[in-house]
């Protein structure tokens, strides 16, 4: 029987890359944002973090629910 735990190197090289797709612009923004101003830079960064909290709970359900 295989491991459920233990997914295929496609999946996770897929998943690495969406990731990273992904959170490239948000750290380009923050970073050229703190450029304009500290304050932008700081507002921007909190503006994501915020976003990023129903982004992880979104991914990490499905996860929690799939291995319970």
């Amino acid at each position: 029987m295989q491991n459920p735990f233990i997914s295929s190197n496609r999946n996770d090289i897929l998943h690495d890359t969406g990731i990273s797709l992904h959170n490239f612009p948000e750290g380009m923004a923050v970073f050229l944002g703190s450029m304009k101003g500290l304050r932008v830079g700081v507002n921007l960064a909190l503006a994501i973090a915020l976003h990023n909290i129903p982004e992880g709970v979104a991914v990490a359900l499905p996860v929690y629910f799939a291995t319970r």
